[in-house]
């Protein structure tokens, strides 16, 4: 709930989330090599229907696709349909950097989500317009 609260403030309630999905260089050792991929989607759904039951338009961008921001249940299912298909791609095939936005949505506020060895999280790299990064 409190990265909602964070982006309240935002007058075109725009929130793109950006999903990590490059292949770790090094993977856990005796784990699943796709478990902090996997906990990774599933924090990144998790946020996205948050969101949008807070009446925010919500994006997902990957490595390789871009679903514009929307609402509503369709648009979640959208959105959850793209997450159950995204796969992890070799890091080398990714390019290094921040997503790249359409004009239209330079005002966006970006979530990315990102693998973790333990835990996925959530970090701001754009905060939403008129609030302090």
């Amino acid at each position: 709930r409190r990265f909602v609260r964070q982006f309240e403030g935002n007058t075109g309630r725009l929130v793109v989330l950006a999903l990590d999905d490059a292949q770790p260089k090094e993977l856990p050792p005796g784990g699943d090599p796709s478990a902090p991929f996997e906990a990774a989607v599933s924090l990144a759904a998790s946020a996205a229907l948050a969101l949008l039951r807070q009446g925010f338009q919500v994006g997902l961008a990957t490595s390789g696709a871009f679903l514009p921001p929307g609402a509503g249940n369709i648009h979640a299912s959208h959105i959850l349909r793209h997450l159950a298909l995204v796969q992890m791609r070799p890091a080398a095939e990714i390019g290094a950097g921040n997503p790249v936005l359409p004009a239209a949505l330079r005002g966006a506020a970006v979530l990315r989500v990102l693998q973790g060895p333990q835990t996925p999280r959530l970090e701001a790299l754009r905060p939403a317009a008129g609030r302090p990064s």
